[in-house]
């Protein structure tokens, strides 16, 4: 994590950072898939595979985030997301990371239209935040 002129930036590669969890989730991708393959034929099993690996790709894949004096931006490789501040109303810690909501209230559509930063440096960030005067209590 570095803060370069009132801005936090960060990267996380879950499978790089958890490599117990890439280990177990490569053996379990590859015995889905063979089962599926004995099972049901070739083509099954390498549509298994296909289907497994890119529904959890976020995993394989780094993320880098910032959060910026005018707006919060996610990068990963085939695109970004872009929230200005005006756009959050409200900010939760968790020890996985930090939410923001376009909610004031906790609300049924937050894990539709929130944005997840995944960290583990969470309560550091939003002190530092609170610091930039970012969340207002």
């Amino acid at each position: 994590m570095s803060h370069h002129l009132n801005s936090i930036k960060w990267e996380v590669l879950p499978a790089k950072e958890n490599p117990k969890k890439t280990i177990f989730f490569i053996i379990f991708l590859i015995l889905v898939s063979l089962i599926f393959g004995f099972g049901f034929g070739l083509f099954f099993g390498i549509l298994s595979f296909l289907i497994l690996f890119f529904s959890n790709i976020n995993f394989f894949i780094k993320t880098k985030y910032e959060i910026g004096e005018d707006k919060i931006i996610i990068k990963k490789p085939f695109y970004e997301i872009s929230k200005d501040w005006e756009w959050v109303k409200r900010v939760e810690v968790d020890k996985n990371g930090i939410f923001f909501s376009p909610f004031e209230k906790k609300s049924w559509l937050d894990s539709f239209r929130g944005i997840f930063l995944i960290t583990n440096k969470s309560q550091e960030i939003y002190d530092e935040l609170r610091r930039m005067g970012k969340i207002k209590e």
